[in-house]
């Protein structure tokens, strides 16, 4: 039988002992929204998308949880920072996840995505009130600067990133979606609980199963830029058109609020990041306005050697000159 159909009989069997969150009292409902890792608020729009850039960092604790007061924003995006503490993190458990998440990979084709559930990540990562996972993307990617370029006009992104940027960071490839992880839907979310169980039937930590193909990586965009001797950065720019309110919970190590260029921007050094050899994510977010909406900037690298720095400096190359 294939995993598709074992999940669609477990959830089934499954489905008459659970309540979707809609019949959940209120304050059972608002914990289980906002056990996302990327909370997202869209005016005028009854949907809910899920944003999985990162399992171990972008994590609502049931417990304390600190804002980060100053947030981000402009006349259409909201952005602010939550500081999600208490996880415990073992690097053996998480290297074993990652190498989990790279055979996943290797069999999905291009544009292909995957849900997957292991009970390691219960263990790596802050009790929440959603059911921890990982979305393993195996994106379409330009390797022509042209090319590239090309893909984003047609997105609506008005801007052509150089072929090096912070003056050691050379093009090396676009991808549509973000870094790490992908999106979720909200229907997709109902197969979380099938695929827990079939695992737990099947004896075996963890399972996974692949999703049907999206129909973009979120308006999510990243330019991928990399330095013999800095390592890999990425440049990621999210377009919003409809006024979004957004908040990230990570388990924060640093924080910090820079002016670039005139423009306001967060330094962010995140530690206990699952999806990284490193174990860390460092970066640098700030907003730009358009005519045709926002778009929100973060560059971001898990090597040591970029530095915060190395990061500000490409910011540098990056923004408009006044």
């Amino acid at each position: 039988m294939s995993i598709e159909r074992e999940l669609g009989e477990a959830y089934r069997r499954s489905a008459s002992k659970l309540k979707r969150p809609h019949y959940l009292d209120q304050k059972i409902e608002r914990q289980y929204r906002e056990g996302v890792y990327l909370n997202r608020k869209l005016a005028g729009k009854a949907r809910w998308p899920l944003r999985i850039a990162l399992v171990s960092v972008f994590l609502l604790i049931m417990g304390f949880s600190l804002p980060y007061a100053d947030p981000i924003k402009d006349a259409i995006v909201h952005f602010m920072h939550h500081n999600a503490r208490g996880s415990t993190y073992d690097v053996k458990t998480a290297q074993t996840t990652r190498e989990s998440l790279a055979r996943i990979k290797s069999q999905l084709n291009t544009g292909e995505r995957a849900l997957y559930y292991s009970s390691e990540l219960e263990r790596l990562l802050p009790k929440t009130t959603f059911i921890p996972f990982v979305i393993v993307s195996n994106p379409q990617v330009w390797k022509e600067k042209a090319d590239w370029d090309k893909q984003l006009r047609c997105a609506g992104i008005r801007r052509e990133l150089p072929l090096t940027i912070g003056g050691a960071f050379a093009f090396r490839e676009g991808m549509n979606g973000p870094p790490f992880g992908g999106v979720l839907t909200e229907a997709e979310s109902d197969l979380l609980e099938g695929l827990k169980l079939l695992a737990l039937q099947r004896n075996e930590p963890e399972a996974w199963a692949k999703l049907q193909p999206a129909r973009d990586g979120g308006n999510i965009y990243t330019s991928v830029y990399e330095s013999k001797t800095k390592g890999v950065v990425y440049v990621e720019m999210e377009l919003f058109e409809e006024k979004t309110d957004m908040t990230l919970y990570s388990d924060i190590k640093v924080h910090e609020r820079l002016a670039i260029e005139g423009v306001s921007a967060g330094f962010i050094r995140s530690e206990r990041y699952l999806l990284h050899p490193s174990n860390q994510y460092k970066s640098l977010i700030w907003l730009e306005s358009g005519e045709r909406g926002s778009v929100l900037f973060t560059i971001g690298s898990g090597d040591e050697r970029a530095t915060k720095a190395d990061l500000i400096g490409i910011a540098r190359s990056l923004l408009p000159r006044s």
